[in-house]
């Protein structure tokens, strides 16, 4: 039975764990109490919770935790799409899931800045993985977006890969945003800006018949 904790964050954990060993050395309560505080914070952090549900083939599922802050128009390539932008917080899940099945055509690491994950125009500024996924209503484009704290992107997929709706794919360290694109001819939006979402569970849209 797989331990509910992102392996991504595993050499960071043992290394809080290590410190917090140390700091039971010096008989200090207040300098043992800070590491505790910080090692039940990166546990937390890192979570990783088994969300296998029977989901529905017609309806797009949310990246990742967090809350709806734009939903933009935008174009790719010409044509018009929504840019649905979720703000997660250093204290939300950031394991970041598949929101439609598909095949990987593209996961490209862009460089850039590490502006604050609340400004709206981070996603052109900041390093961010753009992965763009082949599925029954074309193209979509994932973008993980690192923030002001976050500095790592972690991304598991690889071009030609098959992925399933839901499933896991990496995670972004430490206060952080992911961008949904979906063409606007082929899906009606289920969210709305402030709405409260989890990865791989909440509905954002369904595919219009």
């Amino acid at each position: 039975m797989r331990i509910p904790i992102a392996p991504e964050g595993l050499p960071i954990i043992k290394w809080v764990w290590f410190a917090w060993l140390l700091s039971l050395l010096t008989v200090h309560t207040y300098i043992i109490a800070t590491f505790t505080v910080l090692i039940i914070f990166v546990m937390s952090f890192f979570r990783d919770p088994l969300r296998k549900i029977e989901r529905d083939p017609n309806t797009v599922y949310s990246a990742a935790d967090g809350v709806i802050t734009q939903i933009n128009d935008v174009d790719i390539d010409g044509k018009p799409y929504s840019q649905v932008v979720t703000f997660l917080s250093v204290f939300n899940c950031h394991v970041n899931r598949i929101p439609l099945a598909g095949k990987i055509i593209q996961s490209v690491h862009i460089p850039g800045k590490f502006l604050a994950a609340m400004r709206g125009d981070i996603d052109k500024k900041n390093e961010r993985q753009e992965t763009d996924i082949e599925t029954a209503i074309g193209l979509i484009r994932v973008v993980q977006i690192t923030g002001a704290i976050a500095r790592r992107i972690c991304c598991e997929l690889t071009p030609n890969q098959d992925t399933t709706t839901g499933e896991r794919f990496g995670l972004i360290r430490f206060g952080s945003r992911t961008d949904v694109y979906l063409p606007v001819d082929k899906v009606d939006l289920l969210i709305k800006k402030g709405d409260k979402i989890k990865g791989g569970l909440t509905k954002i849209a369904t595919i219009k018949s």
